[in-house]
């Protein structure tokens, strides 16, 4: 829930969710952990270690006597088996697993499965002497899992002496359900410790004189118990875990290439921006270009109309003729050419000759050019005055 703490779990039946609703609240604490195993897998004490708590871990078997002195060095770890007397004992050591007993039938049994059994000595010490060498009071929770040597474990503490709060006891037969607990709970409930919950496979006790404790073991496990497992434990599934890995750095590959596209497409929008800008700019000058070139077509075809409709091109009609057909019959003989322009020539000469004021413009602009005054005389002088043609 929001605002609350989150805590990580490790026990492997949740054996520290239930110690953590009725004891979290304890700072400082102290724990008993008969038959330790891990320090860190399926522990049922790691939380409470993390949490600033500190105990007694009793481990017979070496190597993960080693690895508590290891991973807990604020703790006491004895590498010892409990019972109920003080010597020396087989181990039958359970390779790999949490199953090592001092029972030989037990270790026949599991030895039938496949798994691998050592047996080597080991001391046995009992409670009472681990707690009156290194336990305080009081001690708030003792966990026992023995795999079949919980009577003997019980019968080494002296319960009116040492007052654990909780007690969770490995309550079935090894690698089954069937309970083992008829055989030694007694000791329990003589002791003055009532049976709160069964689950599954511990048995938990509360010690009468608090009563306070019981309400936390009347649910399971659930999600206002506020807590993830790590990828450790054996509830998740690592397959699982490393296929989540994957996904997650392929999803982080595709974010970061979807970064990358979206800085590309920035850029090219950025790009198209100016280049439209550029465009727009280009577009008004030739805009405004092609407007002053249709002006000025405009401007020009008025001023042609005006020329054509005036009194002048119709004079230098006769003049405009003889390119016109020279262009038009490029092949055609000169004499041919003459012959084919002279009505031309002889209609401007009419028009000439029947206005004065046509005849004073004429003469007034071929005298500016006095080959083309010679050429106009002599045609006129060689065609007949309209009168003389009549």
């Amino acid at each position: 829930m929001k605002g609350r703490l989150v805590i990580t779990v490790y026990a492997q039946n949740f054996e520290d969710v239930y110690l953590w609703r009725a004891l979290g609240h304890v700072e400082h604490g102290q724990y008993v952990d008969v038959g330790a195993h891990d320090p860190d897998d399926d522990s049922v004490t790691r939380l409470f270690y993390e949490a600033g708590w500190r105990g007694v871990n009793v481990e017979p078997v070496p190597t993960m006597a080693e690895q508590l002195v290891a991973r807990r060095p604020d703790d006491v770890v004895v590498r010892a088996a409990c019972g109920g007397t003080e010597g020396d004992v087989t181990l039958y050591e359970v390779v790999g697993t949490g199953l090592s007993t001092l029972d030989p039938d037990d270790a026949e049994e599991i030895r039938k499965l496949g798994r691998t059994v050592i047996a080597h000595q080991t001391p046995l010490v009992t409670l009472n002497s681990l707690l009156t060498q290194y336990g305080g009071d009081p001690v708030h929770f003792l966990k026992i899992d023995v795999q079949g040597a919980v009577r003997s474990v019980l019968e080494g503490c002296d319960f009116s002496i040492w007052r654990p709060w909780v007690l969770v006891i490995d309550a079935t037969m090894p690698l089954s359900r069937e309970l083992n607990d008829r055989e030694w709970e007694p000791l329990v409930t003589e002791a003055r410790y009532e049976k709160v919950l069964f689950d599954g496979l511990n048995n938990y006790y509360v010690a009468q004189e608090h009563p306070e404790l019981r309400a936390a073991f009347a649910l399971p496990p659930n999600i206002f118990d506020d807590f993830v497992l790590p990828s450790s434990h054996g509830l998740v599934d690592q397959c699982d875990i490393e296929a989540l890995h994957r996904d997650a750095a392929a999803l982080a590959q595709k974010l970061e290439d979807a970064q990358a596209a979206a800085l590309d497409f920035e850029e090219l929008a950025r790009s198209t921006e100016q280049w439209a800008k550029s465009t727009e700019a280009q577009l008004k000058v030739s805009e405004k270009q092609a407007a002053e070139a249709l002006a000025q077509a405009a401007e020009a075809t008025r001023t042609m109309k005006r020329m054509r409709h005036s009194f002048s091109w119709a004079v230098t009609a006769p003049l405009r003729a003889v390119p016109t057909a020279a262009r038009e019959s490029g092949k055609i003989a000169v004499p041919k050419a003459k012959r084919a322009l002279r009505p031309a020539l002889d209609a401007g000469l009419r028009v000439v000759r029947r206005n004065d004021t046509v005849l004073r413009v004429a003469k007034k602009v071929a005298s500016r050019v006095p080959s083309l005054d010679a050429r106009l005389r002599a045609f006129a002088s060689s065609r007949p005055a309209p009168e003389d043609r009549q």
